[in-house]
């Protein structure tokens, strides 16, 4: 099955076939904790009246975060959203690159203007030698034309300046610290490793028997404070059922909020 036809029967349950459903079963053996899944598979068997229907409606019960909308999709109420097209990209705005191309050509204009003045302000020196002080006034004002020009061409400078420095420049790569720490699952595995060695020497060493007793039962009750899911699943692995069983009554009553999936994890033990 492939990642379109599997969108497709998630977004309309009514779609799925007898092939659908064995290989949907297949992938919830495979991934235990997709709700979706038995949501599906609980729609399709109840369209079909196959006498699973109820078990697989209240795995999907457990499962599910909300049984009011589990409810409205197996009878059939729940109306499922059709696929919005995406909207169209705006396009991005051209003005920004106009005004950087156009600068250049502004500083040479003002340059330019720059040097017609510079060329006025010579003549009418000139002219000032021999009129005197009568155009003195008209000097002061293209000197003070001249300073607003450069004043032009230092903002138009100072603005290519500030642009080039607002490049973002490249981060350098961090490196995460080496972890050091052993984690709480190896200490686990270490101690289940060496229990065996415990037991060949409780049968060897009778004078010992009950001081080695009582220290393994003490470190067992130490474990007991770090019970966790993945310690339940190692002794599963291991074989020990109803050691599995209690870590998740321990957890259940820890964690009542989760209380439906250790309930479900229980069940599912004691099948095997």
């Amino acid at each position: 099955m492939d990642r379109e036809r599997f969108s497709t029967l998630l977004l309309d349950p009514s779609q799925v076939t007898d092939a659908d459903i064995r290989a949907l079963n297949e992938y919830r053996k495979k991934y235990p904790y997709f709700q979706s899944l038995y949501v599906v598979i609980a729609k399709a068997l109840k369209d079909r009246e196959h006498p699973k229907t109820e078990a697989f409606i209240k795995k999907a019960a457990i499962y599910s975060a909300n049984r009011s909308h589990l409810k409205s999709i197996i009878e059939g109420d729940y109306v499922f959203p059709e696929k919005e097209e995406a909207p169209p990209k705006p396009e991005p705005a051209e003005s920004v690159k106009e005004e950087k191309a156009s600068t250049p050509e502004a500083i040479q204009q003002v340059t330019q203007e720059i040097v017609e003045k510079q060329e006025d302000q010579s003549s009418l020196k000139a002219e000032n030698d021999s009129e005197g002080d009568n155009n003195s006034e008209d000097t002061s004002k293209d000197l003070e034309e001249i300073r607003a020009a450069k004043r032009r061409i230092e903002a138009l400078l100072a603005g290519t300046a500030i642009e080039e420095e607002e490049k973002p420049k490249a981060k350098a790569p961090t490196t995460s610290p080496p972890k050091n720490k052993t984690s709480q699952v190896e200490i686990i595995e270490k101690f289940i490793k060496n229990e065996p060695q415990l037991e060949r020497q409780k049968m060897h060493h009778n004078e010992v028997y009950k001081s080695q007793e009582d220290l393994a039962s003490k470190v067992i009750k130490g474990v007991d404070h770090f019970e966790t899911e993945t310690l339940a699943k190692l002794m599963l692995k291991q074989g020990k059922l109803k050691r599995a069983i209690n870590i998740y009554e321990n957890l259940r009553l820890k964690f009542p909020e989760k209380s439906a999936y250790f309930a479900a994890q229980i069940e599912e033990i004691k099948t095997k």
